[in-house]
């Protein structure tokens, strides 16, 4: 294996930090049995930008990096661990007692945890170019605030703005060095084997502020995978809102809005396929007499329609609740939280559109509570007590309980 590398750095002027970086791997067979393979070749090259201007307004960063190589395709399997240790929940749609991929789903509570996702490599290779970028800045116009500031720029300092953008594609070897559709998210050609997309714009009012304040979120993700049975692709799109006002220094009122779609295709799997449209909305108010103890009720509307052309699921949860949080200061914390939920749904409940609309639960009445206790036993001990407790319409009560001590040195 031979290695052969070029790395470039400035970093004489503290405001526009530059590194460069290019490395040429070349594998050669020397075994007796491998000598007639051809030399396999791989090339990566980075460059990284990282100004910080105009006395810090702007902050930001620059990555990009290409390169060219082997991408080894992937199946995957499910094995079962304990209870709580796993990721992901086994639900039988078909009732044939047979453990298919497709009736794997990521699990919501830790009693249905009791499966994890193995990567099995296989004996196929194929040659791909990977192109990465990513660009992130940040934006604070309060460091231009001074005390005889106009009202226009003491408005404006109480903005801020954060801006981060992602992209990892990888496409079949070609003779491009740089495939010009890097920033193309869209596009599903034969080409494209694997692809990371994330992007978020967050706008920030009064951020410091103990008062009033509220934040704004844009966010776009999108996941593209090779696999031996086909492509699968998800993605998640939302707007959320966020709103604070402590009206009183005892009495405190939140606010979350979101507006999103969940998408999921699977070249396979036909039955994973959908596209979900939701709203949410929850709203709590929280008493906090003391630093030691805080009450809030909540409350939150849910509502899902699966708009994929043969889909029409509908789906809208009303969820109430309340939690209690109790601290005493060097000794420990309660924790105590207690919901109901009604579901309303139109269609069957053995399908993975159902698991993903009603989040595991079932239409109806259902009711979910937990409990934590944590204890300080000395400067370096602590013990955590957890239970938590669901009931679903038609099932039995499901118990789980859990203990765990860690120590300090």
């Amino acid at each position: 294996m031979l290695f052969r590398s070029l790395q470039f750095n400035l970093i004489r002027f503290r405001n526009h930090v530059l590194r460069t970086s290019f490395t040429l791997r070349q594998l050669k067979f020397l075994g007796p049995n491998l000598a007639g393979n051809a030399p396999d070749n791989n090339m990566v090259s980075r460059f990284e930008y990282a100004p910080k201007l105009w006395k810090g307004f702007l902050q930001s960063t620059v990555y990009f990096e290409s390169g060219y190589g082997l991408e080894l395709k992937r199946e995957f399997s499910y094995i079962e661990v304990a209870a709580g240790q796993g990721q992901y929940y086994w639900n039988d749609y078909n009732g044939n007692g047979i453990k298919e991929l497709n009736e794997f789903e990521l699990a919501l509570y830790p009693d249905q945890a009791i499966y994890i996702r193995v990567w099995t490599p296989t004996n196929t290779y194929v040659r791909v170019n990977r192109d990465q970028f990513s660009y992130s800045m940040f934006l604070r116009p309060s460091v231009f605030k001074k005390q005889n500031s106009s009202s226009f720029v003491k408005f404006m300092s109480r903005f801020s703005t954060q801006t981060a953008y992602r992209i990892d594609k990888k496409n079949q070897a070609s003779t491009e060095l740089l495939r010009l559709d890097l920033f193309d998210v869209r596009s599903m050609d034969t080409s494209l084997i694997a692809m990371s997309y994330n992007f978020r714009q967050a706008l920030f009012f009064n951020q410091s502020s103990p008062v009033f304040g509220f934040d704004y979120t844009y966010s776009d993700n999108r996941n593209k995978q090779l696999l031996t049975n086909g492509f699968e692709a998800r993605d998640v799109l939302l707007h959320e809102l966020h709103v604070r006002w402590n009206i009183t220094k005892e009495i405190g009122f939140f606010s979350n809005s979101v507006l999103g779609e969940k998408t999921n295709t699977s070249q396979y799997f036909a039955s994973r396929n959908f596209s979900i449209s939701y709203y949410e909305s929850e709203s709590r108010i929280s008493y906090q007499p003391s630093t030691a103890l805080r009450v809030s009720l909540v409350y939150k509307r849910t509502d899902k329609l699966n708009t994929l052309a043969g889909g029409g699921q509908h789906a809208i949860l009303d969820d109430a609740g309340f939690d209690v949080k109790y601290n005493q200061l060097g000794k420990g914390s309660l924790n105590a939280r207690a919901n109901f939920i009604m579901i309303q749904f139109n269609d069957i409940l053995t399908s993975p559109v159902a698991f993903e609309m009603l989040n595991a639960l079932k239409p109806g009445e259902n009711f979910t509570w937990n409990l934590n206790y944590q204890r300080n036993l000395s400067n370096n001990m602590q013990i955590s007590l957890t239970y938590e407790g669901r009931k679903s319409p038609g099932n039995k009560i499901v118990h789980i309980g859990g203990a765990q001590v860690r120590a300090f040195f």
